[in-house]
């Protein structure tokens, strides 16, 4: 296990140290728990966080969601509920592991599933885990519509809507990443009422 003092020494050391999940407070010296999530995820750290804090109103869950977090732990909290929160968070990483053999194409987005890496027009595209796990379980369904409730479960694990904007946000930075349009015409497709879908062209 790895201790850092503060948010800089943490965005300086954790990326290469290789550690699958990580305990983040808020209230942390020199660079606070939300700026140190945020320059994770800026340099494509896909590693768990649970977020650990006083600040536990709906509004600042939300905020740490839509920042990259994947749990939100507010203070004071029983030792037994981490260490569940834990085990459930390291669960749901190894289940967005990548299945062997699949290359997903999206026009000139190619995505690999086995070693879990993507380019486009052949320029290497840096995807987060969460990311690649959307992308295989739309590809999946093979063009039909998945929930957003089941999004929300079998990757977050999130049961109360109230949350949802994290997948939102997710949809958003990875239709950018790929340079999908948004629309209905584009690769992730918006269906009202019925959820994500990918384009039916998508070849795998």
């Amino acid at each position: 296990m790895l201790e850092f003092v503060d948010g800089v020494e943490a965005v300086e050391q954790i990326p290469a140290s290789g550690a699958a999940l990580v305990l983040l407070d808020v209230d942390m010296p020199r660079m606070n728990g939300w700026a140190t999530l945020r320059e994770l995820r800026h340099r494509q750290w896909d590693g768990a966080v649970l977020m650990v804090t006083n600040y536990d109103a709906v509004p600042d869950r939300v905020r740490g969601l839509e920042d990259g977090a994947d749990d939100y732990l507010g203070k004071p909290f029983d030792c037994a509920e981490l260490v569940a929160r834990v085990k459930a968070l390291l669960r749901r990483s190894a289940k967005m592991e990548p299945k062997p053999g699949r290359v997903l194409r999206l026009g000139d987005t190619l995505v690999d599933f086995e070693r879990q890496c993507a380019t486009r027009n052949g320029a290497p595209l840096s995807l987060t885990r969460k990311e690649f796990a959307v992308l295989a379980m739309l590809q999946r369904h093979k063009g039909r519509p998945v929930p957003r409730e089941q999004l929300l479960l079998e990757i977050w694990e999130i049961h109360q809507d109230v949350q949802s904007h994290t997948l939102d946000t997710h949809i958003w930075r990875l239709r950018k990443k790929i340079g999908d349009t948004g629309r209905s015409s584009g690769w992730i497709r918006n269906l009202p009422g019925q959820g994500y879908a990918l384009a039916p062209e998508a070849a795998i």
